[in-house]
């Protein structure tokens, strides 16, 4: 037989879970191969120049670790690649080339993430620039896929990843696959829901008050009537 104070607390935590509303989180870094450029074919630098952790935000396709930069700065490119790169390499996207990158992105605790919305552009083959194929996310040992249908029309597009059920964690890995020979991301955005205990947790913490409760009650003893 289940004790009530058991029952009562899975069914809280199971409620809270699917009840508690997602708000949009920040991640502390990121890391990730840097973008490409004119010295491996592209018209432009399509590096994450404005990345602040270590490595070198202007070579093609180095090493960037625990920095921020383009990918979650909150400008959304809303032109196509041509109309916003330059040589400089500082436009809105990051861009690379015969290469699906893989982007480790870390928050400042564990938590549960809800979804993850990947902007990219889609210049419908224009420079051999396309939309993603398909965009997989692993949040610890679940991998979570998006598969992307090749829109018609030249226009920036994202994809929202869900995430049912994902594991508390602190870290998010993204895969953008290539439907094309380059793919070009501008922002990531992550939504998530605050932690809640597990129910087992709710379980203990209820059980054990109604222990406490039911032995006062057994050490209090009426007064006698007069």
């Amino acid at each position: 037989m289940i004790h009530p104070a058991l029952g009562l607390a899975t069914a809280l935590a199971t409620s809270l879970a699917f009840t508690l509303p997602a708000h949009a989180v920040q991640p502390t870094h990121y890391n990730m191969p840097n973008g490409y450029g004119t010295a491996n074919g592209g018209s432009y630098n399509y590096w994450d120049a404005s990345y602040n952790g270590a490595g070198n935000p202007r070579q093609d396709f180095a090493w960037l670790s625990g920095g921020a930069g383009d990918l979650i700065d909150g400008v959304i490119a809303n032109d196509n690649w041509h109309l916003v790169e330059s040589l400089a390499g500082d436009g809105p996207y990051v861009g690379w080339s015969d290469l699906d990158p893989v982007i480790n992105f870390h928050f400042a605790a564990p938590l549960q993430l809800r979804s993850i919305t990947v902007h990219h552009d889609d210049a419908n083959g224009y420079g051999n620039v396309a939309a993603p194929a398909k965009v997989v996310v692993t949040v610890d040992d679940r991998s979570f896929t998006a598969l992307l249908a090749d829109a018609p029309g030249a226009a920036p597009g994202s994809v929202r990843i869900e995430l049912p059920n994902a594991p508390l964690a602190s870290m998010a890995t993204v895969q953008v696959f290539r439907r094309d020979t380059a793919v070009f991301v501008s922002e990531v955005q992550f939504e998530a829901v605050t932690a809640v205990p597990e129910p087992g947790t709710y379980a203990l913490m209820l059980a054990g008050l109604g222990g406490m409760l039911l032995a006062t009650r057994r050490r209090i003893k009426p007064a006698p009537a007069r």
